[in-house]
């Protein structure tokens, strides 16, 4: 077989595995290029390539009052001024103020409060179908339920293709999201007079790294 054959056979093959199995792929971004560089400069070190490799998901957990949706909001300070966020609400607990002083720019933020997990989903999907990049967030604080595998699979698909990054807010314990479906796990947990942020499971490099992390401090 001729190396062309050999290219175009191996593109095919790519081409399946990121429409049936994203995960079963590396990421997209290579480190220095197409990576998100995070408003938290001390945990972007913790990473290979400096920051979160675009088309993945991350999941951010944490027990009650241990700061990780000030963490999330540290994390999206740093999207670009003209990235979308969409905030997907569903404990409808999103405080504008509190992202605001952690740099987020709010107009960039379109914030929903879907019934349920379904609708929630749906929403990413058609958020993510319509652009490049992007960033979709789940607050899945106080949900039970695990989201539906079938609309799962095809939100990762749309946030592979849309190189665009999707953090779930949960707390521990829960079964929400298969941890299969996330690319990189941390947990924050509140250590004064700083928290502390560790990598629990990460299929980018980093797994077992932590740093310590001031709410309201900026790189």
């Amino acid at each position: 077989m001729s190396s062309q054959a050999e290219t175009s056979r191996s593109g095919a093959v790519k081409r399946l595995l990121s429409e049936k199995w994203p995960q079963a792929l590396p990421p997209l971004s290579t480190p220095g290029e197409g990576v998100f560089q995070t408003g938290v400069a001390e945990f972007n070190r913790l990473l290979p390539g400096g920051g979160l490799p675009r088309g993945q998901w991350l999941e951010i957990t944490g027990e009650p009052g241990s700061g990780k949706t000030g963490f999330l909001f540290s994390l999206l300070a740093g999207c670009a001024p003209d990235e979308p966020i969409l905030y997907l609400d569903l404990p409808r607990q999103f405080f504008p103020a509190a992202a605001q002083a952690a740099g987020v720019r709010l107009a960039q933020v379109r914030w929903l409060a879907p019934a349920g997990l379904s609708g929630a989903l749906r929403a990413a999907e058609l958020f993510l179908m319509r652009r490049r990049a992007g960033v979709v967030v789940f607050d899945l604080v106080g949900q039970k339920s695990t989201m539906p595998q079938a609309l799962v699979h095809r939100l990762r698909q749309e946030t592979v293709r849309a190189e665009a990054l999707l953090f779930l807010l949960t707390e521990p314990g829960t079964q929400v999201v298969a941890p299969s479906t996330v690319a990189l796990r941390v947990g924050v947990e509140r250590q004064e007079p700083v928290g502390r942020i560790r990598v629990l499971k990460s299929r980018i490099g980093g797994e077992g790294a932590q740093c310590a992390w001031s709410q309201g401090r900026r790189p």
